[in-house]
C-alpha cells in the first residue's frame, strides 16, 4: 500500500520548499531509495536541477531531468510518468499526478501560504480517498 507523508514547515515561500525537498531527497539517496521529484513546470523542474548542486556544500546527490539518456537514482520532470521508478514520488507539484499509485511512497510538503494549504487539504482529501496511508510531520513547532 502507499504511504504518503505530508512534512509540513515553518517558512512561506516556495525556494524554501525547494530548499526541503532537496533534503529529503538526498537522504532518500543516502538511504539507496530512487527518487522522482515530480514539480509544476519545466522552469520548476530546472530550478530543482540546479539546486541539487549547490544546496550543501558536502553532499552529491545523483540526479538528472526525466528524458535523458541517464537514470540516476534521483529524477526530476513533470508531466510524464517516470520509468523505472516506484520508491518514492516528491510531489513538488499543485497537483496530484495520476501515476502517483505506482510509488511505495509519497511525500508532499507544505509551506506556510494559505493559498497553498488550500491545494494540499484538497490533495489530502484525495490520498485518503484513494485508501492511502497518511502522516503527518510538523515541522513548524
Amino acid at each position: 500500500m502507499t504511504r504518503v507523508d505530508y512534512y509540513l514547515i515553518p517558512e512561506n515561500d516556495i525556494k524554501a520548499k525547494f530548499r526541503f525537498a532537496c533534503r529529503v531527497a538526498s537522504k532518500a539517496f543516502d538511504n539507496n531509495n530512487h527518487v522522482f521529484m515530480h514539480t509544476a513546470s519545466d522552469n520548476d523542474a530546472h530550478q530543482i536541477d540546479d539546486l541539487l548542486w549547490t544546496f550543501q556544500d558536502i553532499s552529491f546527490v545523483p540526479h538528472d531531468l526525466v528524458g535523458t539518456d541517464l537514470t540516476p537514482p534521483v529524477q526530476i520532470g513533470f508531466g510524464e510518468k517516470p520509468e523505472n521508478q516506484n520508491d518514492i514520488l516528491l510531489n513538488l507539484s499543485e497537483t496530484v499526478p495520476s501515476f502517483c499509485d505506482q510509488f511505495q511512497r509519497i511525500i508532499e510538503i507544505v509551506h506556510e501560504d494559505d493559498g497553498y494549504k488550500k491545494i494540499s487539504r484538497k490533495n489530502f482529501k484525495y490520498y485518503k480517498d484513494k485508501g492511502f496511508e497518511i502522516e503527518t510531520h510538523d515541522l513548524r513547532k
